[in-house]
Order: structure tokens, then sequence, then C-alpha cells
């Protein structure tokens, strides 16, 4: 299904009844990843009512006009849930659907009952030399290809200059790259002590992409948080071992489930 919210048209699907729990993809993804954990939540609560969401620019939701900063993705979130008269939710957010999950909940604590967040962005790791010895050689190119586009140099000679200087994820954002940079370099660590609601921390220890260590700095940050930790698993700990996930967060839904 479509709605349309901040004047986007944004894809859904929706099983069951009662309070809502929208989960919240990670970058890259789609509601598809999400279906296999909607399918098992309408089979295994009764009194829920689940949401699954395309982010715009993912799946089948409309791209951005501009490119996004996580502070839209807050207000989208907000506009898909008073479209669909949804007054407070369960948020269950993975990578970077746990860093718009995270601002949301912060700024919008009457809004969400409970947080899941799993294998979660929203933590900047510490910088070494070669990140930003990349940054600058990358900036560099930059500017000398623009120069040589000014002085008339055909540029099908250079375009692949610097090329493998960016991370997968950027290198395969397209139209995406300008909302990719904005999201990806906001930390909101400063959010975390602002969540209300109680929140559970899902975790695979095997986890390179938002390592085990963010998970730890999160359960510190956040008030009333707990963590669980999947051995074994990855960036998609609900995926890499489902029985694990599913395990820690029944007992978490509690009345809902």
């Amino acid at each position: 299904m479509k709605i349309q919210a901040q004047g986007l048209s944004t894809y859904y699907e929706t099983q069951g009844d009662g309070d809502a729990i929208i989960l919240l993809h990670g970058w890259g993804a789609d509601s598809n990843t999400m279906r296999p954990l909607l399918k098992y939540l309408k089979n295994n609560t009764q009194k829920l009512k689940v949401i699954s969401m395309d982010f715009p620019g993912f799946g089948l939701s409309d791209l951005p006009p501009t490119p996004w900063g996580i502070d839209d993705y807050v207000q989208h979130l907000l506009s898909f849930m008073e479209e669909l008269g949804i007054p407070t939710a369960i948020l269950l957010g993975h990578s970077f659907g746990g860093r718009v999950a995270i601002k949301f909940a912060a700024l919008n604590p009457d809004r969400v009952k409970k947080l899941i967040l799993v294998d979660s962005a929203g933590i900047i790791p510490k910088r070494g030399i070669n990140y930003y010895s990349k940054v600058f050689i990358a900036k560099t190119i930059k500017h000398i290809k623009i120069a040589l586009q000014k002085i008339g140099v055909n540029m099908s000679s250079v375009k692949k200059v610097g090329s493998n200087l960016g991370s997968e994820d950027y290198k395969q954002a397209g139209k995406m790259r300008g909302t990719f940079v904005k999201v990806v370099n906001q930390d909101l660590k400063e959010f975390m002590p602002m969540i209300k609601s109680q929140t559970l921390l899902i975790w695979g220890d095997k986890d390179e992409s938002t390592p085990l260590q963010d998970a730890y700095c999160m359960n510190t940050l956040i008030p009333n948080s707990s963590l669980f930790v999947i051995e074994g698993a990855g960036h998609f700990s609900f995926l890499d071992n489902f029985d694990a996930f599913t395990k820690a967060l029944l007992p978490f839904l509690g009345d809902h489930a």
C-alpha cells in the first residue's frame, strides 16, 4: 500500500490489529528485508499491528526532493504516523532505521511506547589517519577534476580516478549519495540520554558495520536500556540467527505479545 506523507508517496506493508509496531529498515534495504519479521510478529503476537515502511529513496517510495538529513527522516516518520492515525508506536529500527528511531524517540518521547535498536547506527567511530588521508585525497581529486573540466579536458579518461576511495554504501548510493553523506556524518550520542522509553538493544557480536562497542556505548547513554548480544551474528543479526533474535524480542514486547 502507499500513502502520501510530506508530499511523498510512501510504500508500506501492514498485518494484524492492535497497538502499532513500526519496522524501520537499514540503509540500502527496504521493507523486503523486514518481511520475515513482519510475518513472524503477525503470527506470534495477538495485540500488535505490524507496519513495515520504505523510507523515501528506498524500495517503492519516492526519492527525497533534495538530499535529506536525519531530521528530514524523523519528520517523515512523524508525518507517516499522523497520516495513518497512529498516536504512539513501538519502533524497531535496524542500522540506518535505528539512527532515525533514536532521534525520533529523543525528540518525540510521547509518541514512542518502546524502542528496539538492532545493530543500530548513530555513533560516529573514531577516525584514524588512514580515514583522513582518504578524505583529503578524495577532495583533492574532486577539485582537480573540476579544474580539468573547466579547461576542456575529456573527463572520460580521468573519471575512474579516486573511484575506490569511498565506502561500498557510498559507491552504491547513486542518487542518494547526498543524503548518505548528510546522515552518516551525524553523531547522535547527545540525543541518547533524552530517550524516555524502555529500550532493547539487540546486536550481533560479529557486526563489523556497527561494532559491538557501539552497543555498549548506547547501553550506557540510553537510561532505561538493556542489551542482548547474539553470538556469531553479524550486522543483520535478526536474519543471521532469527530464533535467538525473536527469543530476545518477544519477552521485551510483554503484554503486546
